[in-house]
């Protein structure tokens, strides 16, 4: 029986020492906040997430003592932009947004993760005036809490700090009172303690006092105001957690019109990915971290109904239900197997980028650049093919820690001359092996 290869996503987010400007063109600076600067910058090739609401990491570099974060462009900016030009929002343009957050939310809390710095700023449309694709940003200030009690370091946003903070005493519920005055804002376009200073707003946020009595409310919901009541509640014992939020009926109502026709096929895709030889796989989970999310987009939407309970990754009760509702036949072995061999880095789920992997399109990923793209990323010296030693510095002690005999059978499975490297045509035939089961 063929030994399970164990792959992540990140293990394909390149750390890099040099001049990133020679990889990359700087086209303008977009903006600066308390940790750097961000510019939208092109790679001169041409063309890390774990999450569909999560900004995508591609690459780190390090150079001059500077370090460069290398993610995925949003176009559609900052959440807080699109709220100043709106005003304020309806419940379900609200709910939407929200459904997103919490979903990012839960996801890095059941990761012991807190964000610290929720704000409408920190949330970006990736494409212009679309609030069906948000994204949480800048991670300076989050805190990896699997290890400690509680978290003591006061940080965040004045409106937007919970009253705990202040005290030095605190856990990732925090996230939970920041997404309450996002909600809060959404829906009125004011925040709900003011005040003219920052220790007049410190003060407010301290008392937790806050009303419904603005205009803008008076046609707002019971159902919605319910959810901010059960977000800024300064007892943290009986503040909504992220899951508790993602569940209320506010978010679970809104009418869902994601796409399905696509499910079909990329149940199909799946089968022919834990049938595909194990560097073909390691290619795939490499384009799934690298590609442009517009290639995905059908994929996601899929994704994001599958997740049920939005917490970013698939269970196998998830996974048969999808099969379910989807009218697709298989039998209870055939959906373990399916769902034991797509869960790559063996974390008991399918996540994202596994699901990418799994379900992406032949004329996505046989597309010439793309290709070319991950032919480069195993063939580091440029010679035209990938030796054994270029295997094992990529995939072996020197970089994911796969065993030698593994490598070695992964280059037995695609060096079809034995002339024991891999070249662009043996590659190119590699992956486009077994399209047609």
């Amino acid at each position: 029986m063929e030994a399970k290869l164990f792959l992540s996503k990140q293990w394909f987010i390149d750390s890099h020492q040099g001049n990133i400007k020679e990889q990359y063109h700087f086209v303008e600076r977009l903006g600066a906040g308390g940790f750097g600067v961000v510019y939208l910058a092109q790679d001169r090739k041409t063309v890390s997430q774990d999450h569909p609401n999560i900004i995508k990491l591609y690459e780190i570099w390090e150079w001059q003592s500077i370090c460069f974060l290398v993610t995925e462009y949003c176009e559609g900016g900052e959440l807080f932009y699109f709220i100043v030009q709106r005003r304020f929002l309806n419940e379900r343009e609200a709910a939407l947004i929200m459904k997103q957050s919490f979903s990012a939310l839960k996801y890095l809390h059941e990761n012991k993760i807190s964000h610290r710095d929720i704000k409408p700023e920190n949330f970006l449309l990736k494409y212009k005036e679309d609030i069906t694709n948000m994204k949480l940003i800048d991670f300076g200030l989050s805190k990896d809490y699997s290890e400690i009690s509680c978290m003591q370091t006061p940080c965040g946003s004045p409106y937007y700090i919970a009253p705990e903070v202040f005290n030095q005493n605190y856990d990732e519920k925090c996230d939970l009172w920041s997404m309450g005055v996002v909600l809060y804002i959404l829906l009125s376009g004011k925040v709900p303690f003011p005040g003219e200073s920052h220790k007049e707003i410190i003060e407010n946020v301290l008392m937790g006092e806050f009303t419904f009595n603005h205009d803008t409310f008076k046609s707002v919901s019971p159902l919605a105001k319910d959810l901010i009541a059960r977000l800024l509640v300064k007892d943290v014992s009986q503040r909504y957690s992220a899951a508790d939020a993602y569940n209320h009926p506010m978010i679970q109502n809104i009418e869902n019109n994601l796409e399905t026709g696509i499910a079909p096929e990329a149940f199909e895709n799946m089968k022919r990915f834990i049938d595909a030889a194990n560097l073909k796989k390691a290619t795939l989970i490499y384009l799934a971290a690298k590609l442009p999310e517009r290639d995905f987009e059908e994929l996601r939407k899929l994704f994001i109904q599958v997740d049920s309970n939005g917490d970013g990754r698939i269970t196998l009760d998830e996974f048969v239900q999808a099969l379910i509702n989807y009218g697709i036949n298989y039998t209870p072995e055939e959906t373990w197997d399916l769902m034991n061999k797509l869960d790559t880095n063996f974390n008991g789920f399918v996540d994202y980028t596994e699901f990418l992997a799994g379900c992406m399109k032949s004329k996505i990923y046989l597309k010439e650049d793309y290709l070319r793209i991950a032919f480069s990323y195993f063939d580091k010296d440029g010679s035209g093919a990938i030796t054994i030693d270029e295997l094992k510095l990529v995939l072996g002690a020197g970089g994911i820690g796969i065993p030698d005999y593994e490598i070695e059978k992964l280059m037995q499975e695609a060096d079809i001359n034995r002339d024991n490297q891999i070249d662009y045509s043996e590659f190119l035939e590699m992956m486009k092996k077994d399209l047609q089961k």
